[in-house]
């Protein structure tokens, strides 16, 4: 059923050559479908360790230890986990959808009628994908997901692949395969997310650098999927692209919080940043959830909240989520809301603290513009609930 083992890693070796060890790391015999109310529970339990005890992320139904999201128990989903049955070390969740069964809310969220006749595609979606902290940013990690999504092509067979991440995130999901395709963001429990997909494209497969290209490949070769229609390229063609340098560097004119760094200092930034278009009443962020992204509002108004209280309103130049950002592992202390269409950029709050204590002289540049330089002896970096 997989793929032979120095063909795949041939196939990844032509991809990429930094991954030629993943199929020696995670085999695809070791990552499961669960099938019992043990393994069920035991995928639960290590969502809850990430989720409610880490992230802050009450989405889910937590009880007793476990982390139940809604549409766990759907007929069309199905966990995947990795490791031993009864203590798993890596999961993920992937729902498919037969052709005309796709929810309502769930095809406008992600704007599905952006791909001609969805309606008689199967649609999967890919989420709650996590690891074990000391796996994650591991080639380990990375091999686990190559492994799930194998699996979850192998059984569901889908035409499209949906997923979304959160914006400071996106570079590694795009590390994938998946693309923006012109969806906004929109809000979920855990703040914003953005759409994202993969089609079986050939063309696009053989051209790009992701990952899982040569899986696709494979599983194109055995007629596990069949090759996406071409007007499917039409919503990646059209897409308002969030790394797009000369969007980002016209945005990052304006007046903000950060005008005074160096060029170099605001290249540096730039490279890992992100520029969206957001809709009104998008979370930027959201009260008691471990903080993550910094978003700088370059046009637009948002509104701070403290529960059902509106404590403020912040305008064009502000940076989002700075106090949460330099106590590292802390949690933010007010939603942040949207009141108006906005342009934001947004900037991985792990990637800068990196970059700052990498880098000496940016860091004394950021530090220079901000209210108080962040105190030493801080809590070591929490953890990305993201694996790649």
């Amino acid at each position: 059923m997989h793929p032979n083992p120095r063909t795949l890693r041939q196939r990844i070796m032509d991809s990429w050559p930094a991954t030629v060890a993943l199929d020696r790391l995670v085999r695809r015999r070791d990552v499961w479908v669960a099938s019992s109310p043990a393994e069920r529970d035991a995928l639960f339990r290590l969502r809850h360790t990430v989720y409610a005890e880490e992230q802050g992320d009450t989405g889910g139904h937590v009880e007793d230890g476990r982390f139940i999201a809604p549409g766990d128990h759907d007929p069309e989903c199905i966990l995947i986990g990795w490791g031993p049955r009864d203590a798993p070390v890596a999961t993920a969740r992937v729902q498919t959808w037969a052709p005309g069964g796709v929810p309502a809310d769930y095809a406008r969220d992600h704007e599905l009628h952006r791909f001609e006749g969805f309606e008689r595609l199967r649609v999967s979606h890919v989420g709650y994908l996590m690891l074990h902290r000391d796996l994650r940013s591991s080639l380990r990690g990375l091999g686990f997901v190559l492994g799930a999504m194998e699996l979850a092509a192998r059984v569901n067979r889908p035409n499209i692949l949906f997923a979304h991440a959160a914006p400071g995130l996106l570079a590694r999901y795009q590390r994938l395969g998946f693309r923006t395709y012109g969806a906004p963001i929109f809000s979920s429990t855990r703040g914003p997310e953005v759409p994202l997909c993969i089609t079986a494209d050939p063309t696009w497969l053989r051209s790009s650098a992701s990952l899982w290209s040569p899986v696709l490949l494979q599983l194109l070769a055995e007629g596990v999927l069949t090759p996406s229609p071409s007007a499917h390229r039409t919503p990646f063609e059209v897409a308002d692209h969030p790394a797009d340098p000369n969007r980002l560097r016209e945005a990052w004119q304006r007046p903000h919080r950060l005008s005074g760094l160096s060029l170099q200092a605001s290249a540096a930034i730039l490279r890992h940043a992100r520029r969206f278009e957001v809709r009104p009443g998008v979370g930027l962020h959201i009260e008691r959830f471990v903080e993550k992204d910094l978003y700088l509002l370059v046009d637009g108004t948002v509104r701070r909240e403290v529960g059902p209280r509106i404590i403020d309103h912040k305008g064009p130049g502000s940076l989002l989520g700075l106090d949460a950002w330099m106590r590292p592992g802390s949690r933010h202390r007010h939603t942040v809301r949207t009141v108006t269409g906005a342009t934001i950029v947004a900037l991985s709050g792990r990637r800068l603290r990196q970059l700052c204590a990498g880098q000496s002289a940016i860091a004394r540049e950021v530090g220079a513009l901000l209210p108080r330089p962040a105190r030493s002896g801080s809590p070591p970096l929490s953890p990305e609930v993201s694996l790649v």
